[in-house]
């Protein structure tokens, strides 16, 4: 079982991440495989979308500045863990790694941790390396997904009871409703499957063809994925399973959307983007940009960098609107070394960390807020409130939440 005890009384300017290395073990290599799929006698369907839209070619906006907004407050969470890997919509329960005792020691049972008002101070036990979690949206349930051994779980958050488990190893896994979960799985053999489980009857389905995948992006609603393996890149409905390769070189850099409904690339010449799946072309301007990219979660907003000199360096920054098909010059805008950028969803906030704070800038009112605290590198976006910032400090961390004015 992915839980396994309960304490006695008392979540980038990178285009593809990969999990961090473990501060604790890996779990064993056989976890508890769950239910089977269920069989699928249905051909493998095949994504055919029409004739390309109309290029689109966005407007360049005034530039947008900042003024000073009042200071946020910092609502503490946990202290002394190595991450937090959710927080619940209440910001009262949490997915934590091991945490340490009071007196700086590991606790005997080591593991991943979800903690809930009912669990007591150490929570319940995840035996889990690297997880991925999520809550949904009401908060009652909590999804999380371990790499290298390969497992994924729902648990109910006011029992800690596991709901639903199976053996799978996923590159992303979503809440589709409370009642379903939509994940892709990873491989290195061509057996990689889109997989729908059903949580109340504990049957998975899977969804279309098998492929090889690495890495992969998907929407908070997993209406949609996009897979790689080695620049080999396939576009996957969530709902069906049809999917189409990609049509982009392996070699070119490109900027995958957090929510595979686009791709982008930037040079010399530009900024352009292809929307997904119907291949419509969006010229986003002429200047000078990097192909880095800070994506909202649902891939409608994106913080991109630009040459504002002759001397090539992108150290401008620019904000996109994909909804408006606009795009506008930052100024007063500041990166920080060491830092991570998060768009936040819709598209209102980007917040950054740094050495003394948190920077959270409001992309729709103009304003810029910080939180003083020093230090506070680590930031994450929740996904279920767009003005919520979950920050942490360096090393064994401390971690709060930020709720932008």
């Amino acid at each position: 079982m992915v839980v396994a005890a309960l304490a006695a009384t008392s979540c980038k300017d990178r285009v593809v991440r990969y999990p961090p290395p473990a501060p604790y073990p890996a779990p064993p290599s056989a976890p508890y495989p769950g239910p089977p799929p269920a069989p699928s006698s249905a051909p493998d369907p095949v994504l055919r979308p029409g004739p390309p839209p109309a290029p689109v070619v966005f407007s360049e906006l005034a530039p947008l500045g900042f003024t000073a907004g009042r200071t946020p407050k910092l609502v503490p969470i946990v202290k002394n863990v190595y991450d937090l890997f959710a927080l619940s919509p209440d910001a009262k329960s949490w997915v934590s790694s091991d945490s340490l005792t009071p007196d700086g020691k590991r606790h005997q049972k080591e593991g991943s941790r979800l903690h809930t008002p009912t669990t007591g101070q150490d929570g319940v036990v995840i035996e889990a390396w690297v997880p991925y979690a999520r809550f949904s949206a009401d908060g009652s349930r909590v999804l999380v997904s371990s790499w290298g051994g390969g497992s994924l779980a729902v648990l109910d958050v006011a029992t800690a009871k596991v709901l639903f488990e199976t053996n799978a190893e996923a590159c992303q896994a979503r809440f589709d409703g409370p009642n379903a979960v939509v994940f892709h799985t990873k491989s290195p053999e061509p057996n990689a499957r889109l997989m729908r489980a059903d949580i109340s009857n504990r049957t998975v389905t899977p969804l279309g063809a098998g492929r090889r995948v690495e890495y992969c992006e998907a929407p908070p609603d997993g209406s949609a994925f996009v897979t790689d393996w080695n620049g080999e890149r396939w576009y996957v409905d969530g709902r069906t399973g049809a999917a189409m390769p990609l049509a982009v070189p392996a070699s070119t850099e490109i900027a995958m959307s957090k929510g595979a409904n686009r791709y982008c690339v930037g040079s010399e010449s530009g900024f352009r983007c292809t929307h997904l799946p119907d291949g419509g072309q969006e010229q986003i301007w002429a200047r000078p940009s990097s192909y880095s990219v800070d994506w909202s979660p649902e891939g409608q907003h994106a913080l991109i960098r630009y040459a504002p000199d002759p001397d090539g360096v992108y150290d401008g920054w620019a904000w996109v609107d994909f909804g408006a098909r606009t795009v506008r010059r930052l100024q007063g805008f500041r990166g920080y070394s060491g830092s991570t950028f998060d768009v936040h969803p819709g598209g209102q906030i980007v917040s950054i960390g740094s050495g003394s704070g948190l920077y959270a800038y409001d992309m729709q009112k103009g304003k810029v807020f910080f939180a003083a605290h020093r230090p506070l590198f680590e930031n994450q976006v929740d996904p279920n409130l767009p003005r919520r910032v979950v920050v942490g400090t360096d090393n064994v961390k401390d971690f709060f939440y930020v709720d932008v004015p």
